[in-house]
């Protein structure tokens, strides 16, 4: 398994945190939420993320997409499983769960868009937009 989650970085630490009581809930500050009336909510914090990406390419994705990658990395690390293509294929399986995810890259691609035109989005989102 792997799992990245407002109160650890890891199963391990996850596990390890709901069984003390922590809350993983604390003061938004990815964004400015003055004006917001909630200021709180669970965040993934102090991941060490060039264990897994380089600078490079995790500039290239959205965070849900850092956070699925590092814990599918988790998930095969903690497997056992030592040769993939020895595997037989009828029996390995994969799950993954995200509630949403790349709204805040969609959104960074959409102001963008709006303030410099197309030719300033990044390939790698994916955005089929257009002009009315």
């Amino acid at each position: 398994m792997g799992m990245l989650s407002p109160v650890g970085n890891s199963v391990e630490s996850s596990w390890e945190a709901i069984q003390a009581g922590r809350s993983g809930i604390g003061m938004i500050d990815r964004f400015d939420a003055s004006a917001y009336n909630t200021r709180i909510g669970g965040a993934i914090r102090d991941l060490d993320m060039e264990s897994y990406l380089s600078p490079k390419d995790a500039r290239k994705l959205d965070a849900f997409i850092h956070y699925g990658l590092i814990a599918a990395q988790q998930a095969v690390d903690s497997s056992g499983l030592e040769s993939f293509e020895k595997l037989d294929r009828e029996r390995v399986g994969i799950a993954i769960g995200s509630g949403i995810g790349g709204l805040e890259y969609i959104e960074k691609s959409v102001l963008t868009m709006d303030k410099s035109g197309p030719r300033k989005v990044s390939p790698f989102s994916c955005l089929l937009l257009s002009s009315t």
